[in-house]
């Protein structure tokens, strides 16, 4: 039998244990100071912050109401930091980011 490459033993392990791993390197590396980190050195952790903007849109109104009249409402959101925790009772974010974004939210107009 021969070794099993990293490479493989990386496609075997959770998102969850990618994240982690990938964060863990990313504090080793950056001893508390700010880095930056482009999404391809860090594929999990990347896919995991792409959830919680796209969750975060889904929070934003298309329209409200203000004094009886509806108004439609679009927001950009161009600098979001995140702090990601993986249970409700974690004092400690399992990963840290600040990201930037062009997507816009809420009203299409027109529709």
């Amino acid at each position: 039998m021969g070794k099993t490459s990293s490479r493989k033993a990386k496609q075997r392990t959770s998102a969850h244990e990618a994240i982690s791993d990938e964060n863990a390197e990313m504090a080793r590396r950056s001893m508390q100071r700010l880095i930056v980190r482009d999404a391809e050195e860090m594929p999990a952790t990347a896919a995991l912050l792409d959830s919680a903007t796209a969750a975060l849109g889904n929070g934003i109104p298309a329209r409200f109401e203000h004094e009886g009249k509806t108004y439609f409402m679009r927001v950009s959101i161009g600098l979001a930091r995140f702090e990601i925790f993986d249970g409700p009772a974690t004092e400690t974010p399992i990963t840290e980011a600040v990201q930037g974004s062009y997507a816009v939210y809420g009203h299409k107009p027109g529709h």
